[in-house]
């Protein structure tokens, strides 16, 4: 990757910026007690630093802006948000800890996942699967209206403090792990199939060695012909030689 000096100062990295900037705010108003609706301005400090998530991503792509510095930036400001966000209403009772356990458990999970594929980079490709994409736009939903949860229970939408809300992370949570179920399985999958095809089609480097073999031979074959062909042109020469001999001889007799 190459960091240029120009990339610092564009558009969706300085949103990328606010949005980092932005997480000391959210977590500042989530907490602050003194403050009335406190965590109705959390939210929407929240709800801007998501739409700068947005629009980095729709600005970098539309007007060809994308940088190495934004590439590893987007994502960290992106988990960065979410993971404060979790901690923040799990403190504060809005999110039940199994649900940030689950969540937490998943992404540390897929990240030990990826580490431990980056060996295996050159022989297959694994691809984000449907049912963690689903989980992910769920859990967004579920968080977001987990900011109403003491509402939810005042108006008694749902069962007791089991309200939308978390009817809606349980789900989030069961796509999460199925999600996790078939992304092992897909690279147990593509790992045997590419152990068995290896198996079935061993590396050139053994295939090469008995032609190397086989040229060696050639070239001792090639050497001994070589060697006789000198041998038979000395002996004619020595017979040329003694022929000549005895004609002068018979010459001078």
């Amino acid at each position: 990757m190459e960091f240029n000096k120009k990339d610092v100062f564009t558009l969706p990295n300085i949103l990328t910026y606010l949005r980092i900037a932005l997480v000391p705010v959210f977590i500042a108003f989530m907490f602050i007690d003194f403050m009335p609706n406190n965590i109705y301005w959390a939210f929407g400090v929240f709800l801007l630093a998501s739409f700068t998530d947005i629009a980095d991503g729709y600005i970098a792509r539309k007007f060809s802006m994308v940088s190495d510095i934004g590439k590893i930036l987007d994502p960290f400001a992106d988990k960065f948000l979410q993971v404060s966000a979790i901690i923040c209403l799990t403190v504060t009772g809005n999110i039940h800890y199994a649900f940030a356990i689950i969540l937490f458990s998943k992404e540390l999970y897929m990240i030990f996942g990826s580490l431990f594929m980056l060996r295996y980079k050159d022989k297959i490709t694994i691809q984000a699967n449907v049912y963690g994409k689903v989980a992910a736009a769920v859990y967004a939903v579920g968080m977001i209206l987990a900011f109403f949860h003491n509402d939810f229970v005042e108006l008694k939408v749902g069962f007791g403090e089991y309200t939308l809300d978390w009817m809606i992370l349980t789900v989030a949570s069961v796509l999460a792990i199925v999600a996790a179920v078939y992304y092992t399985a897909d690279i147990l999958s593509k790992l045997k199939k590419a152990n068995s095809e290896e198996k079935e089609n061993p590396n050139n480097d053994d295939s090469e060695k008995p032609e190397a073999l086989s040229d060696d031979k050639s070239l001792s074959v090639v050497k001994d012909e070589n060697n006789k062909n000198t041998e038979n042109n000395e002996n004619n020469n020595s017979l040329d030689s003694v022929n000549e001999i005895k004609t002068e001889e018979n010459l001078n007799v």
